[in-house]
C-alpha cells in the first residue's frame, strides 16, 4: 500500500505542477497583451519631420544662450 499512496502523492503532485504552469503561461500571455497594446499606444503613428525637431532644438538653443548672455552682462 505505501507504494500506491507514494504514486498518489507523486501524480498529485504533477497535477498541481501542470495547473501551476497553465496559470503561469496565462498570466504570462495576458502581461505580453498588455506590454504591445501600452507600446502601440505610445508609439507615434508616423514620426515627426525633420523640420520640427531641428527648430524645436534651434530655439531651445537660443533661448539657453540668451539667458548666459543676458546673466553675463547683468553681472558686470
Amino acid at each position: 500500500m505505501a507504494i500506491d499512496n507514494s504514486n498518489y502523492a507523486d501524480a498529485t503532485i504533477a497535477s498541481i505542477r501542470g495547473i501551476v504552469e497553465i496559470k503561469q503561461t496565462e498570466i504570462d500571455r495576458s502581461l505580453e497583451k498588455t506590454i504591445q497594446v501600452v507600446g502601440v499606444g505610445l508609439a507615434p503613428h508616423n514620426p515627426p519631420h525633420p523640420f520640427y525637431a531641428s527648430l524645436l532644438l534651434s530655439i531651445l538653443a537660443t533661448l539657453f544662450f540668451s539667458i548666459i548672455t543676458w546673466r553675463c552682462t547683468q553681472r558686470k
